[in-house]
């Protein structure tokens, strides 16, 4: 029987995510929805990271933005 994953490996699996680039939650959820992770598992890692304030939607936006503006778009 597969063993379903925790939330540590959950939570490290995001933070991975997160040390490249601000991720949205809903971006985040569906990027370890695909790896396997249980739904609920997903919500008490992506409540725990922006209670830790390591994920933050207004953040992600800000830097979609900063991005988008230094590449040229309007």
């Amino acid at each position: 029987m597969i063993e379903p994953f925790s939330v540590a490996q959950a939570r490290n699996s995001a933070i991975g995510y997160l040390s490249i680039r601000e991720h949205a939650s809903d971006e985040l959820r569906h990027k370890l929805l695909k790896k396997g992770f249980a739904a609920s598992v997903i919500d008490k890692v992506v409540i725990q990271l922006q209670t830790d304030n390591l994920l933050s939607d207004e953040r992600f936006v800000e830097s979609y933005v900063r991005i988008r503006i230094n590449k040229g778009f309007g």
